[in-house]
């Protein structure tokens, strides 16, 4: 897998929302899996992307103190590869889409959690790793920052 593949993966639609079974036992599952077992649910790609973005729905909260949200790209870049979204502020027409799963005790998180979550239609730019869920086989970016963009910044 290369930057390459990365930009040619970029979801077409958003995830589903976590629904309780992701949600709720989380905790106990990052725990068990991560700690214990040392496993994790994601592969690395060696790879950072920074982009901006709005928020396809409201952040969700799991137990295990994660973010997770999906926006609609408008910018992402990886190495010196751009992806600009088709209609990005436009959340009802087609786009490219990206998870970002904000662990805890990142910068990220730290911001996130400050504004209580990020809103559905939230203009927000982000900068981290990207990795490939296995669970799903779907990318993610783990942002190690997040900002929150005013409605007049694109």
């Amino acid at each position: 897998m290369d930057a390459f593949w990365i930009m040619d993966h970029l979801d077409t639609r958003p995830q589903p929302p976590l629904n309780a079974l992701d949600e709720v036992p989380a905790l106990l599952f990052t725990y068990v899996f991560k700690s214990i077992l040392g496993i994790e649910g994601w592969d690395e790609t060696g790879y950072a992307a920074d982009g901006r973005g709005i928020l396809v729905r409201d952040a969700q909260w799991s137990t295990d103190f994660f973010w997770t949200a999906d926006i609609k790209i408008v910018f992402f870049r990886i190495l010196n590869l751009i992806k600009w979204g088709p209609d990005p502020w436009a959340l009802e027409k087609p786009g490219l889409f990206i998870r970002l799963e904000i662990r805890p005790f990142t910068v990220a998180h730290t911001v996130v959690h400050a504004h209580k979550g990020i809103k559905q239609k939230q203009k927000i730019a982000f900068k981290g790793p990207v990795l490939l869920d296995h669970d799903a086989s779907f990318l993610e970016v783990h942002p190690t920052h997040v900002w929150f963009l005013r409605p007049d910044q694109q």
